[in-house]
């Protein structure tokens, strides 16, 4: 067990995807999403996660700034629509999940 104050990999890892969370949440907002954006490119494919739960995000701005940078990150095209009904969402979320997790 790790030391007394001391965090083990996967609670550090834990508290990261968190932070990640919290970046993500400022896409939604003209005055930060720039800022998310630059935050969450230069953490590279670690973002991955966060990002495709984004794409579950009720706020449409929030999944589609997610979508394209998750294209940016894993350099692929990739099929998503961020105004697409729920299911339709829902579904190609689940099909990047499969291909990206």
């Amino acid at each position: 067990p790790p030391a007394p104050g001391q965090f083990s990999a996967a609670a550090l890892q834990l508290l990261e995807q968190e932070k990640l969370r919290r970046v993500v949440d400022q896409l939604g907002s003209e005055a930060t999403w720039a800022a998310a954006w630059h935050e969450l490119a230069s953490r590279g494919l670690d973002v991955v996660p966060v990002l495709l739960d984004a794409l579950e995000r009720r706020e449409p701005q929030i999944r589609h700034l997610a979508f394209r940078l998750l294209e940016q990150v894993t350099g692929e095209r990739l099929l998503f629509d961020a105004n697409a009904p729920d299911a339709d969402r829902l579904r190609q979320a689940a099909h990047l999940r499969a291909r990206l997790d």
